[in-house]
C-alpha cells in the first residue's frame, strides 16, 4: 500500500525521479463499475480494502490505467485480462493472500512499482527477471527463503524491500543490480553477504537489522555512495574494518550489537553525521573519535563508559549527545568546546562534578543530569543562555550558584529530590520560567524574588521544610498549579495560601 500512495504522489507532483510518467487525469476511481463507464479517462484505480476475493476480468478493459491498488483484500489470483493493462506503471498487491505471484504479471512490460507486502509468498518466480522496467519492488513480511538468480536481471531496480522474510543468503550475482539505491533486509536470517555485494556502486541505504551477520566482505568498502548503514541487533562482535572505507557514510547504527570496542580507523568516516552505539558494551571510546568532525548525533546509551576522551571536545558539529545509563564520573574540560551542541542527556551516570567549561555551551537547549551524584553546579552554569529545559532531579545538590538566575531563556526546571536548603535571590530573574519542580528538598524558606517569576504556571514545593511562603507568591498571576503538601506550614499559613487565585492547589495530603 505504501508504494501505491507514494507512486500516486510522484505522479501528481511530477517527481523528478519519474520524468517519463505524465498523468493525464488525477481523479482516483474507487469503484470498478464507475471506472468502466469512463474507460478511456481512468488512470488511477483504488480498489483497496473492499474485501475482494477475486478481481473481475473486466478490469482489463481499462487500457489507459497506470496505477492499480488492490491492497487489503483477500485475493489469491488475478484474471488473465490484467495482462492487457499495457500502460500500468504501479501495481499494489500488498496485504492479500497470494502464495505465488500470478504469471500474468510478467506481461506488464511498463510496470515500475510492484508491492507484494504481507502475503504468503514462499518464493519469487524465475520470470520476474522479465520485468525490465521495475524500479521499486517490495516483498516484506512474506515467507521467502531465497531469491531467484533472475532477479539480478532487473537492471532498473532502485529499491528492493525484503524485510521480515526468512532469507539466509543473496544471489552471488546481486552485484549486477547496478542501479540499486535502497536495500532493506531487516529481520531476515542472512548469515553472509556475497563478495559481489561491493559492486552495488549506486547503493545509498542498506538496512540489515536483526540479521545473523558476523562479518562483511572486503568488497563492502567499495560502496562509495553508501550514506546509511543499519546493523542493529546483529551478531557482530568485532567492528568490520571495511566500514571505515565508506567515504560518504552519514549514518551508522550498531544498536544492541556486542562490539565492546571501536577501531582507531573510525576517524576515517569524515562524513558521518549519526552514530548509534546503544547497548554495545563499550567500556571506552578511542581517542580517534574526535576525528569525526561531521558528527551531529551520537547515541551511547546503556554502555559501560567511565569517561570520555579529551578529543571528544573536537566534535564541534555535534548537536545531540545521549549518554544515558553509563558509569561516567566526570567530563573532560574539552567538553566545553562542543560549540554546536543543543541537547545533552547524561542521566543515570555517576557524575560527581561538572567542568567549569560547561558554561561555554552557549547553544545548549536541553540538559538532563538526573540520577547522578552532583553536589553543586559550577558558577559558569549561568552562561547557558540558550537553555530551555533543565533536569537535575535525584542528585545531592545542596545549593545553586548565584549565576543560576542568568538562565534567561529557561522554560522548565526540575530540581526535585536533591538537598537544596535555599534558593539564590537571582531565581527571580528567570522571567520565562513556566515549570519549577522543587519536590523533596530541604527548603525552609523562599526568597521574596520568587514572586517575580511572572510566567510560572506550575510550582511544586511539596515535601520540604517550609513553614511560611513569602507574600510575593501572590504575584504569580499565571500560576495554574501549586503543590505545597508535606511541609511545616501552620494552619493559618495554609488558610492564607488557599485563598490564592490558583486553579489547582494542593496543600494537604
Amino acid at each position: 500500500m505504501k508504494i501505491f500512495y507514494v507512486a500516486v504522489l510522484m505522479l501528481l507532483i511530477g517527481c523528478k525521479e519519474e520524468p517519463e510518467i505524465v498523468i493525464k487525469n488525477d481523479k482516483i476511481y474507487t469503484s470498478l463499475e464507475k471506472a468502466l463507464e469512463n474507460k478511456k479517462e481512468v488512470f488511477l484505480l483504488d480498489l483497496s480494502n473492499q474485501d475482494l476475493t477475486e478481481l473481475p476480468a473486466s478490469v482489463g478493459e481499462l487500457k489507459n490505467l497506470e496505477v492499480l491498488n488492490l491492497s487489503l483484500n483477500k485475493l489469491t489470483e488475478l484474471p488473465r485480462s490484467i495482462g492487457k493493462l499495457e500502460n500500468l506503471h504501479v501495481l499494489d498487491l500488498g496485504w492479500n493472500q497470494f502464495d505465488h505471484l500470478p504469471k500474468v504479471v510478467c506481461n506488464l512490460k511498463k510496470l515500475q512499482d510492484l508491492n507484494l507486502d504481507r502475503n504468503s509468498l514462499t518464493a519469487l518466480p524465475k520470470w520476474i527477471g522479465k520485468l525490465k522496467n521495475i524500479s521499486n519492488l517490495s516483498v516484506e513480511q512474506n515467507r521467502l527463503g531465497k531469491l531467484p538468480v533472475k532477479i539480478t536481471l532487473l537492471s532498473q531496480l532502485s529499491t528492493l524491500d525484503l524485510d521480515w522474510n526468512n532469507i539466509t543468503e543473496l544471489p552471488e550475482a546481486i552485484g549486477d543490480l547496478k542501479n540499486l539505491s535502497i536495500l532493506e533486509l531487516r529481520g531476515d536470517s542472512l548469515r553472509k553477504l556475497p563478495e559481489s555485494f561491493g559492486a552495488l556502486r549506486a547503493l545509498k541505504e542498506c538496512y540489515l537489522t536483526q540479521s545473523e551477520l558476523t562479518y562483511l566482505p572486503e568488497s563492502f568498502g567499495n560502496l562509495s555512495q553508501l550514506k546509511t548503514l543499519i546493523l542493529a541487533n546483529t551478531e557482530f562482535t568485532i567492528f568490520p574494518e571495511p566500514i571505515c572505507e565508506l567515504e560518504n557514510l552519514e549514518e551508522l547504527d550498531f544498536m544492541f550489537t556486542k562490539l565492546a570496542h571501536l577501531p582507531n580507523t573510525i576517524s576515517n568516516l569524515k562524513t558521518l553525521k549519526t552514530l548509534g552505539l546503544i547497548g554495545v558494551d563499550l567500556e571506552e571510546l578511542p581517542e580517534s573519535i574526535g576525528g569525526l568532525t561531521s558528527l551531529q548525533n551520537i547515541k551511547l546509551k546503556d554502555n559501560d563508559l567511565t569517561h570520555l576522551p579529551e578529543s571528544f571536545g573536537n566534535l564541534d558539529a555535534l548537536e545531540t549527545l545521549n549518554l544515558i545509563s553509563n558509569k561516567i564520573v566526570e567530563l573532560p574540560e574539552s567538553f566545553g568546546n562542543l560549540n554546536s551542541i543543543k541537547e545533552i542527556n547524561l542521566s543515570s551516570n555517576q557524575l560527581i562534578r561538572l567542568p567549569e567549561s560547561i558554561g561555554d555551551l552557549i547553544n545548549l537547549e536541553i540538559l538532563d543530569l538526573k540520577k547522578n551524584k552532583l553536589t553543586e553546579l559550577p558558577e559558569s552554569f549561568g552562561k547557558l543562555v540558550s537553555l530551555q529545559e533543565l533536569s537535575i532531579e535525584k542528585n545531592d545538590i545542596t545549593k545553586l550558584p548565584e549565576s543560576f538566575g542568568s538562565l534567561s531563556n529557561v522554560l522548565k526546571i526540575n530540581l526535585s529530590e536533591n538537598m537544596i536548603s535555599e534558593l539564590p535571590k537571582s531565581i527571580g530573574d528567570l522571567k520565562n520560567l513556566e515549570y519549577l519542580d522543587l519536590f523533596g528538598n530541604r527548603l525552609y524558606e523562599l526568597p521574596v524574588t520568587i514572586g517575580e517569576l511572572t510566567s510560572l504556571k506550575t510550582l511544586d514545593m511539596s515535601s520540604n521544610w517550609l513553614n511560611k511562603l513569602p507574600i510575593s507568591i501572590g504575584k504569580l498571576t499565571n500560576l495554574e498549579k501549586l503543590d505545597i503538601a508535606r511541609n511545616e506550614l501552620s494552619d493559618l499559613e495554609k488558610n492564607r495560601v488557599s485563598k490564592l487565585f490558583v486553579e489547582d492547589i494542593i496543600i494537604d495530603e
